[in-house]
């Protein structure tokens, strides 16, 4: 991930779609960054989330926009273990239960 993105910058533009309810983006070490979703509605598809990423992308740097994504297991929130009591994403964590997932995400 450039020196300049912020995770926090790239997963509140992610949110600002409306079939986006909670992101995480990762990108250290890696050659783009790659988000986990979670759909702000259950009968949503891949479809309905990817051109959430692609309106999200244009309006981002090309350094900051995301190469790849996968749909989280479960919600981000303190009964999954994704995320605190005040709703902090718990991103090591996240990170262990979606690396398998994230080896083979969906790319636009």
């Amino acid at each position: 991930m450039a020196a300049t993105c912020r995770p926090n910058g790239v997963e509140t533009a992610l949110r600002g779609e409306a079939a986006i309810g909670q992101a995480v983006v990762f990108g250290a070490g890696m050659s783009a960054l790659c988000a986990l979703l979670w759909q702000s509605r259950p009968d949503l598809d891949d479809g309905a989330l990817q051109a959430a990423v692609d309106s999200a992308n244009a309006g981002l740097p090309d350094y900051a926009r995301i190469g790849s994504w996968q749909r989280a297991g479960a919600p981000f929130d303190s009964a999954s273990g994704f995320a605190t009591a005040n709703g902090r994403p718990q991103r090591v964590a996240i990170w262990a239960a979606h690396e398998q997932a994230l080896q083979s995400p969906v790319s636009p």
